[in-house]
C-alpha cells in the first residue's frame, strides 16, 4: 500500500473507505495500526466523547512528573497517568535480564558443544592409533601429524559455522515474522562471528585430542596390533 491509495476499514457494520495520507515507519507495532481523526474514531467505534489514550507533554520546572500524573488522576477521575520513562526504564531493564540470560544460555551451549568435540576427537584418535603409528613409522613428525589432523578439524569446523549461520538465520527470521512480525536482514558480522566461534570452539576442543596424537608411540602401537 502506498501513499493515495484508498482502503477499507471493517468495524461491526460500519465499513468507511480512507485515504493513505502517509506510512509510518518506526520498526514498532505502530507500523501495524491505522492512524485517523478522534473524532472519526469515535463515530466508527460507537463511542462518542471517549478517550482510551492521551499522550500529555508536560513541563517539569515546578514539580516532578510524578506529581504531575498524580494531579491527572485527581482531576480527570478513572484516568490512569503513566510516564513513559518510567516505562521506557522498565522495558529496559527487562531486556537488559533479556540479554544476559540468553548469555549464559550460549556460553553453555559452548561449553557442551566444546566438550562433545572433546569426547568425539578423543574416540576418533584411539580409533585411528594405529594409522597415526604407521604414519609416525614412515616419518611423520608430530607438527606433521598435528597440522594434518587440524587441518581436517578446520576444515569441518569451518563447514559447521557456515551452517550454524544459515540455520541460526532461517530461525532468526522465522521467529522475527512470527513473534515479533518484523524481519531480519542478513549480518556479514555474524556470518563471520559464526564461522570464528566455531574454529574457536572446535580447535579448543581439540587440543587434547592433537595433543595425544602427537604423542603416540609407533613402536609401541604396531607391536600391539600384531
Amino acid at each position: 500500500m502506498a501513499v493515495g491509495d484508498r482502503f477499507i476499514i471493517k468495524y461491526g457494520d460500519n465499513q468507511p473507505s480512507f485515504n493513505v495520507a502517509g506510512i509510518v515507519t518506526t520498526g514498532a507495532a505502530e507500523e501495524n495500526q491505522v492512524f485517523v481523526a478522534l473524532k472519526t474514531a469515535q463515530q466508527l467505534t460507537g463511542m462518542t466523547d471517549k478517550v482510551g489514550l492521551v499522550q500529555v507533554s508536560a513541563r517539569t520546572d515546578s514539580q516532578p512528573l510524578v506529581q504531575v500524573s498524580r494531579l491527572i488522576e485527581q482531576n480527570i477521575p478513572g484516568t490512569e497517568a503513566r510516564i513513559i520513562g518510567q516505562i521506557a526504564k522498565a522495558e529496559s531493564q527487562v531486556l537488559q535480564k533479556v540479554q544476559l540470560l540468553m548469555m549464559l544460555v550460549a556460553g553453555l551451549i559452548l561449553i557442551a558443544s566444546g566438550l562433545v568435540i572433546l569426547s568425539t576427537m578423543t574416540t576418533t584418535i584411539l580409533e585411528r592409533t594405529k594409522e597415526i603409528g604407521l604414519m609416525k613409522a614412515l616419518g611423520a613428525s608430530d607438527r606433521r601429524i598435528i597440522a594434518l589432523y587440524g587441518t581436517e578439524i578446520g576444515i569441518v569446523a569451518f563447514v559447521g559455522g557456515i551452517l550454524g549461520y544459515l540455520i541460526g538465520f532461517l530461525l532468526a527470521r522465522f521467529i522475527g515474522q512470527q513473534v515479533f512480525n518484523s524481519g531480519v536482514s542478513p549480518s556479514i558480522l555474524a556470518f563471520f562471528a559464526s564461522i570464528t566461534v566455531a574454529m574457536l570452539v572446535t580447535f579448543t576442543g581439540s587440543l587434547l585430542p592433537l595433543y595425544r596424537a602427537a604423542k603416540v608411540n609407533p613402536s609401541a602401537t604396531l607391536l600391539r596390533e600384531e
